[in-house]
This record gives C-alpha cells, structure tokens and sequence, in this order.
C-alpha cells in the first residue's frame, strides 16, 4: 500500500494521520503533506511502500473522533 492524497490512514501505535497534498519542497523533495491527528502538525510524508508500513486506511468520520474527541 502507499499513501494516497485526500485519504486518513492510522498506524498500529494509534497515531492517524490525514494525507493533504503532494509537494516539491527544498528539503524533503517531493513528498506528501500530512495533518497528523495528535500532533496538530503538519508533517512530510514519504510516497514508498515503506512510508506506510503498518498503517491501515480509516474513515473520515474515525479521523475526526482521533483528531477531535468528536463522539
């Protein structure tokens, strides 16, 4: 599996994250952009198979109860 843009993934140690934009940047080269649920960050993402090991995909509505403590 690799990330996809517009999609929430949450990994086997509970962090979610939520893929927003595929970017060129100076420092990481192109790379995605994720809103990392607990950090509140906005983190870069790598497009390999290995960036998504033992990330599973979730909904939207899962994200937002991570993200938000939305019940």
């Amino acid at each position: 599996m690799v990330f996809e843009v517009r999609k929430f993934y949450k990994h086997t140690s509970g962090e979610a994250i939520h893929i927003v934009a595929e970017v060129d940047t100076l420092m990481w080269g192109n790379c995605l952009v994720a809103e990392a649920a607990y950090q509140n960050d906005l983190l870069p993402i790598g497009k390999d198979e290995e960036s998504a090991v033992n990330y599973i995909e979730i909904t939207e509505s899962e994200y937002k109860k991570l993200a938000f403590d939305e019940d």
